[in-house]
């Protein structure tokens, strides 16, 4: 797939998008990678006799030049991902491929709006954050690993997070439970993460890409019934999102809809 839902030819942009979103090791990003570059293939099977309109690959193309400034741009991109004229043109028909064959899942799976669902559990929670950028130097980046470690002794014993940044003036940030909790999606890292933690506890520095992370879950809401319509938009979509992810996953083993 050119621009992919969830795969970039299995190349090195996706492995450290792996790494920096889900904290994998090389080893286990490699491994993913070459796990979705298996669905892919199963896909290309499965939608091989799937009709595409020679004009909506042509339109398609025509979106992708406008992602690059210039033509050179668009060739060292091309290049680099090992693409040739011809085979760009069979990955824009595979991609469209897959768009139909979403619209189609989308279609089964979303709910009326009168349809009892579950919705997921929430969680509230406050962050305490300590930038410490790649491109910092070594001095910064031991400075930051040094406020983030003493910000959670005084987290620890109760200092509240405002008072710790009050300390460490502009080294500190803080993020306080606001009236949108997370919600629950088993199929992303860093909710599955967040969902693990105990409530009430503040979590240990985690180093995340552009510095150190300390969580604190205030409050969990359960999963509960609830009628469809009646949710926000960011739970619907979320409760649409995993559906159509299963159904897709669904299809890939079996080639049947569901």
């Amino acid at each position: 797939m050119i621009l992919g839902l969830w795969l970039l030819l299995a190349q090195v942009p996706w492995q450290q998008r792996l790494q920096v979103d889900h904290r994998m090791t090389a080893r286990e990003a490699e491994a993913v990678a070459q796990e979705r570059n298996l669905e892919a293939q199963k896909l290309r099977v499965l939608l091989e006799d799937e009709p595409v309109d020679p004009r909506e690959v042509n339109a398609y193309l025509r979106l992708l030049e406008k992602q690059f400034p210039t033509a050179s741009v668009r060739d060292t991109f091309l290049e680099a991902l090992g693409l040739t004229p011809e085979q760009l043109q069979d990955e824009a028909r595979f991609d469209l491929k897959v768009f139909h064959l979403l619209d189609r899942l989308y279609a089964r799976v979303v709910p009326a709006d009168s349809e009892e669902v579950w919705k997921p559990r929430e969680r509230y929670y406050s962050q305490v954050f300590v930038p410490a950028y790649p491109e910092a130097s070594v001095p910064e980046r031991l400075t930051a690993w040094a406020v983030a470690w003493a910000a959670w002794l005084q987290l620890k014993a109760g200092a509240a997070p405002e008072e710790v940044a009050r300390r460490f003036p502009g080294l500190v940030s803080v993020r306080r439970p606001g009236k949108r909790p997370a919600v629950y999606d088993p199929h992303h890292a860093w909710s599955r993460r967040l969902f693990d933690l105990p409530v009430g506890r503040w979590t240990l520095p985690e180093r995340v890409r552009n510095g150190y992370r300390l969580l604190r879950v205030e409050q969990e809401v359960p999963a509960r019934p609830a009628r469809y319509g009646d949710l926000p938009y960011r739970v619907r979509r979320k409760i649409v999102k995993n559906r159509l992810y299963e159904a897709f996953q669904r299809f890939i083993e079996t080639g049947e809809m569901p």
